[in-house]
């Protein structure tokens, strides 16, 4: 029996391709406000280790161009939502390519207990560099779609979009993730939390709703459970995240953002509690996934532990309750340049914007103000729940997406219309191929 303590989490959820050598290669995002927001240092077969801490990682293959720019794109997500505090920016992350059907964050802790990424954007202090950078992720071989990228509401090809990966891992960069301390055994695993835990730990809570603390004994349905005096949990694995900006999101619809132990396969999803489990979310573990961005509420979460986000320049409302009768009077515009009010009238330009989204199901919505979605990948309405799209009803307002452009769909798929907006869903067929594409760890 070993311990070993995760201050540097493995989050692991998909893949890549190859060519020939080179010397590391450095790209640089910058943000609207012309701050350096991460730069992305791209390991070949040459370059020597790139990762790990304690057991040096080689980048096994080259990253042909069209994976550097997918990379390079969901960075560029990222730029767009999170606000950096001045001082310690940008965020240096290495990137190499390895034969897994997988990939992975490597996710070092900062001197703060955050991780290393989430100091260097809100002006903390990272601690020193690992291998030259403040985190690192590997991406696998999954036989991802080398089609450019076109930001959309939701996945455009049968094939992996490596975009949308890589949205997910940086996602883990940033924090999304648990930190727990673990003992194995050949017959189960023992966990416990340390005694510095990050933000997103302290915002777990059990299925009772007893909050994670420092020193905890975490129990689950295939832990080992010893004897404890303080346990945390989780053996019907109905863990949830919850803090002051999710609550406001979810409005009592949930008791915060459902995390597990377990896969759906029944397989030990360490660490534990490091995914949302939304429905069909990009940042979860589940065998259906159609998103390709975050969800408002895991955006919430984000700010629970530290960041600032303009979370309206993203999402004019979201409903996540079910059988609701809702009068929306909330409107999508282009926000002001210090992120405090829309400009009425103006269209919203956010890449991946949505006026309302609709979470839950059985609700009737009566839409009255005005939506004006004009991002590369935006849209008035996006309506995830059964049994409402026949139930919306136009109030005086209207709702606009500009510029008005075809659906680009597969052939198999099934065009949704939600007043105005066109949007694509993949079919089940489709989404079986699909699902894995939105995130496995290992």
């Amino acid at each position: 029996m070993r311990t070993k303590t995760l201050t540097i989490t493995v989050l692991a959820a998909l893949a890549l391709l190859g060519s020939p050598s080179r010397a590391v290669e450095t790209y640089d995002v910058w943000n609207s406000s012309g701050v350096r927001f991460m730069r992305a240092r791209i390991f070949g077969t040459g370059d020597g280790p790139f990762c790990c801490q304690g057991d040096d990682e080689h980048s096994l293959r080259n990253l042909p161009q069209w994976e550097i720019d997918h990379s390079l794109a969901a960075i560029r997500y990222w730029a767009e939502i999170i606000k950096v505090a001045p001082g310690q920016s940008p965020a240096i992350v290495n990137i190499g390519g390895v034969g897994d059907d997988n990939a992975y964050a490597f996710v070092p802790a900062s001197p703060g207990s955050g991780t290393k990424v989430q100091a260097a954007l809100t002006g903390q202090d990272p601690g020193e560099l690992h291998y030259g950078a403040h985190g690192m992720v590997m991406i696998g071989q999954m036989g991802f779609s080398s089609e450019a990228y076109i930001p959309s509401q939701l996945p455009m090809t049968a094939k992996i979009g490596l975009t949308s990966v890589m949205i997910h891992e940086f996602a883990h960069q940033l924090g999304f993730s648990s930190t727990i301390s673990y003992e194995r055994s050949p017959y189960a695993l023992s966990g416990h939390f340390p005694e510095a835990i990050n933000g997103w730990t302290d915002h777990l809570y059990d299925d009772n709703g007893k909050r994670a603390k420092p020193g905890q004994t975490i129990y689950c349905s295939a832990c080992a459970n010893p004897r404890a005096d303080d346990v945390f949990d989780l053996r019907r694995d109905r863990g949830y995240f919850a803090g002051k900006y999710v609550s406001e999101v979810l409005a009592g619809a949930m008791p915060g953002i459902p995390v597990r132990v377990m896969n759906e396969d029944g397989r030990l999803d360490a660490p534990f509690a490091s995914h949302s489990e939304l429905k069909n979310s990009l940042m979860s573990h589940q065998q259906y996934g159609n998103y390709t961005f975050l969800m408002e509420a895991e955006l919430a979460a984000l700010q629970d532990i530290g960041y600032s986000i303009d979370r309206r320049k993203l999402f004019g409302y979201s409903i996540y309750g079910s059988g609701l009768n809702v009068v929306n009077d909330n409107p999508f515009f282009a926000r002001t340049a210090d992120g405090t009010a829309y400009l009425p009238n103006t269209y919203n330009t956010a890449t991946l914007g949505v006026g309302l989204h609709v979470y839950g199901s059985g609700n009737t919505v009566v839409q009255r103000a005005d939506l004006l979605s004009g991002g590369a990948g935006g849209a008035g309405i996006r309506v995830d729940g059964e049994n409402i799209g026949s139930q919306f009803r136009r109030g005086p307002a209207f709702m606009r997406t500009a510029p008005m452009r075809a659906a680009s769909c597969s052939p198999t798929a099934k065009i949704i219309r939600s007043l105005s907006v066109v949007t694509c869903r993949l079919s089940a067929s489709m989404v079986s191929q699909q699902a894995s594409t939105l995130a496995t760890i290992r």
